[in-house]
């Protein structure tokens, strides 16, 4: 009898996380979330994927689920979900963002500015967003995009990271410069591929 039991016991759990057939995604301008929807990035000699591997339930709140890919490997899993008033990320490497990190606020406009502050993996995050706007050109061609960046962002350890990201219409994220004490690294798309 304990044998069947931890098989059934995954599949109420796969169950009541699976959507039923009405339920549906909302989607965005501003990152695509139908399955199959892939960008491809490099980032200095090396490159990777992320895709739309599938549709969930975080909470109450219907989600894809990204997958990062690199050498045919996923070595990392994101949750995000288009709300109303904009991007959310739910979850990042199997953690979830308590609360749900507002990355996008939508419908973006030059000047706007937003706080955060939500626990990942028990680490505090907290500072401010301020969107921009600007054209853009990666490999991938060149891009009227909606600029994201940190302003003040506190993070564990007493690290204070910035980043930047380039969102542009239809397409999703088109590039992204990210710094952590000494470290750097910038990302620039390459390829993208609508989902069906």
């Amino acid at each position: 009898m304990r044998r069947y039991l931890a098989p059934l016991l995954a599949l109420l759990l796969f169950a009541a996380a699976a959507p039923s057939a009405d339920e549906k995604i909302t989607e965005s301008e501003y990152f695509p979330l139908k399955v199959g929807t892939k960008w491809d990035y490099r980032v200095g000699n090396g490159k990777f994927s992320v895709r739309v591997a599938r549709h969930e339930k975080v909470g109450d709140a219907m989600c894809a689920l990204l997958e990062t890919v690199k050498d045919g490997k996923v070595v990392g899993t994101q949750h995000v979900a288009a709300r109303a008033d904009g991007l959310y990320r739910y979850t990042d490497q199997g953690q979830q963002a308590q609360p749900p990190l507002l990355f996008l606020k939508l419908p973006p406009k030059k000047g706007g500015a937003w706080k955060f502050d939500f626990k990942l993996g028990g680490q505090q995050v907290k500072g401010g967003l301020v969107l921009d706007e600007e054209e853009v050109t990666v490999p991938a061609g060149k891009y009227k995009a909606v600029v994201v960046e940190t302003k003040d962002a506190e993070g564990p350890a007493t690290l204070k990271p910035q980043a930047k990201w380039w969102y542009a219409p239809g397409v999703g994220l088109v590039k992204q410069q990210m710094k952590v004490g000494d470290a750097e690294a910038t990302f620039e798309l390459e390829k993208f591929e609508p989902g069906k």
